[in-house]
């Protein structure tokens, strides 16, 4: 296993798994639940506070470290953090198309957010009900930046695994081109997990129950 002897703070090490960009969600759950399972506070519940705490404690950090690793942008973040040293930031210039996207997202997003609030607030149920129907109309098109969305990450994850890969196979000190390739996937991935948390929370917002996006 490569790099930091920080352990406590690496939670590949903490779940027993190599350091790696790509992970198989399920090796992940299977090996907290093996650890876990050795070590649940439960298996301590007549022992003194001191074990019970400590107990408590490790079960919280296993968890902890198999909810990063199961997600994407927080693995390679933590990962990138590990190898590196350095945090990865999220603001650096993204590709003009996914930008272009991201704006045509919070365009629809707003018109229908305004949608709903008129429908929210009017009292004339005339005006309630056109303000109803540009939601629907909005619908689709929330489907559609969703779709694209999804056709996106689906290439981030095959860029992804293919930088896995690579990984394997060199050494330590050959890395560096790979990180800054994983600075440039974390990005992506979590600009595109934010963007689709949007898109859910404005369709399920109070009077938008009527517009859900497949």
């Amino acid at each position: 296993m490569s790099g930091s002897p920080h352990h406590s703070l690496d939670h590949f090490h903490l779940l027993g798994l190599e350091r790696r960009p790509w992970l198989d969600t399920s090796v992940v759950d299977d090996r907290f639940l093996n650890l876990s399972r050795e070590s649940h506070p439960d298996l301590v519940h007549s022992s003194g506070p001191a074990d019970r705490a400590q107990a408590e404690s490790h079960y919280a950090s296993l968890n902890c470290a198999a909810s990063v690793l199961r997600d994407i942008p927080q693995r390679l973040k933590h990962l990138i953090e590990l190898e590196s040293g350095l945090r990865p930031g999220v603001v650096e210039e993204l590709p003009q198309s996914l930008m272009d996207l991201f704006m045509d997202v919070a365009s629809v997003l707003k018109q229908l957010e305004d949608c709903v609030r008129q429908r929210n607030t009017h009292s004339n149920p005339m005006l309630k009900a056109l303000a109803f129907q540009k939601a629907l109309a909005l619908s689709k098109p929330v489907e559609v930046m969703l779709a694209k969305l999804q056709n996106y990450e689906t290439d981030l994850v095959l860029q992804l695994q293919k930088c896995d890969a690579q990984w394997a196979q060199c050494h330590i000190e050959d890395r560096h081109g790979l990180l800054e390739e994983l600075h440039s996937l974390h990005r992506g991935f979590s600009h595109i997990h934010r963007c689709r948390s949007n898109c859910v929370k404005t369709v399920s917002m109070p009077g938008a129950d009527l517009v859900h996006p497949s």
